[in-house]
């Protein structure tokens, strides 16, 4: 027996230990390489974070919190406000640990879809060495590890179609970030497409108690001052500074959502969108991601209201992953050569960018430092290299390849039973 398939092995006999000692691992991978390069690590950077640590000092007072929305976005701060630590510590605790729970729960979510053991682990390590987990270990005060944890449960709610647990976390999610709601639409076309029209009513329960819970919070926590027409025009204007600064910039802060991924996916979506359209009847996994292929272009409206363009995007992570891997399917042995030579080519011009390009930027958005800019573009680099793995493996048996473990409909167990 080889060693490769002694480890396949070990792993598929012990998987849930082995996922959890993976997206642990490289959580702390990437966390130690920002900590070699960016000074201090654990501090309250400019931007979004003295918000979320004003709120972490006493979540339930309502007179002391900050500016709209981030006054809404209460469970990471209240979570580190209570550990027995420092609110520095606690935050690093609570997004560390949120990181790592969400490389597990991706890691089940694509096996329940029925990716193999070596796939969905791809996955993990897919979504774990990645710009936008790098960003955050390199801003530890702020809400997105728990607001990734959230999607990542939340997507797998919706797709095993448990309405009640869905709908529960649904409305925890948005008292964690709001585009967690990014999984409400894509649960509503699903459902349509599995149930036909009386399947709409699933979504619409299921935003009741995340409709509750976000006028209560505004209820509880005063109601913002700003216009949606304010709210959007600062965020435009961000990203007009960011185009007048380098046409270059907003381009490559949709690349470092994902890389070549992005194209990965697309292409998936060109090969299954006409698929549903024109048969009325498709397994549960394509017309689950074709709903969240169908979606994924509302997360690029958040820009309007955003400064970070890759932070708002990674939200479709749940969508862009999955997809992106059985895009690798539909490449012959030959593309798979060629998509690899361009996904080398995308990493290293990545670092190209970040060495040449953006070092006079850096400070201008968001008070990213040159040294976290650079170390970014490193982790770009290295998720282009998991690309580059996943494809080239793309071609060989997966251990606990299987069919989508959703559970059927109703209606389809009684035409079984007959």
């Amino acid at each position: 027996m080889s060693s490769r398939q002694s480890v396949a092995n070990v792993w598929r006999d012990h998987e849930l230990p082995a996922a959890i000692l993976a997206s642990a691992t490289l959580v702390g991978l990437v966390v130690a390489g920002a900590s070699l390069l960016v000074d201090p690590l654990l501090v309250v950077r400019p931007g979004d974070a003295p918000k979320y640590f004003q709120i972490a000092r006493a979540p339930f007072d309502a007179t002391d919190v900050p500016s709209a929305p981030f006054r809404y976005r209460v469970v990471t701060p209240t979570l580190a406000w209570l550990l027995p630590t420092s609110r520095l510590t606690g935050f690093a605790v609570v997004n560390l640990s949120a990181l790592t729970a969400a490389g597990v729960v991706g890691y089940a979510y694509l096996r329940d879809l029925g990716f193999g053991v070596r796939r969905a682990a791809f996955g993990l390590a897919l979504f774990v060495v990645s710009p936008a987990v790098a960003y955050l270990s390199t801003n530890l005060v702020l809400v997105d590890g728990v607001t990734m944890f959230m999607l990542a449960c939340v997507f797998w709610a919706a797709y095993r179609d448990r309405l009640l647990v869905f709908a529960l976390l649904l409305a925890l999610g948005v008292a964690t970030k709001e585009s967690v709601l990014f999984a409400l639409p894509i649960y509503g076309l699903y459902c349509l497409q599995r149930r036909g029209v009386r399947g709409v009513v699933r979504p619409i329960a299921a935003a009741i108690p995340a409709g509750v819970m976000y006028l209560g919070l505004r209820v509880f926590y005063g109601f913002s001052g700003d216009t949606l027409g304010a709210i959007v025009a600062r965020g435009v204007g961000a990203q007009l500074d960011k185009f007048a600064m380098s046409v270059f910039y907003i381009p490559y802060e949709v690349y470092s959502a994902f890389g070549t991924l992005w194209v990965l996916a697309a292409l998936y979506g060109v090969v299954t969108l006409p698929k549903v359209v024109r048969e009325r009847s498709v397994d549960r996994r394509t017309a689950f991601l074709a709903a969240g292929i169908a979606v994924v272009p509302l997360a690029f409206l958040q820009p309007l209201i955003a400064r970070n363009i890759t932070r708002v995007l990674f939200i479709a992570f749940p969508v862009v992953i999955p997809t992106a891997l059985l895009g690798i399917e539909s490449l012959s042995r030959r593309l798979r050569l060629a998509f690899c030579g361009f996904a080398a080519l995308a990493g290293l011009a990545g670092i190209a960018g970040a060495l040449v390009v953006l070092p006079s930027l850096a400070g201008s958005v968001e008070s990213v430092s040159l040294p976290a800019i650079q170390y970014l573009a490193l982790v770009g680099a290295a998720n282009e290299l998991v690309v580059i793995l996943a494809v080239l493996a793309g071609g060989s048996a997966d251990t606990g390849a299987g069919e989508p473990s959703a559970p059927p409909l109703r209606t389809e167990s009684r035409s079984r039973a007959d």
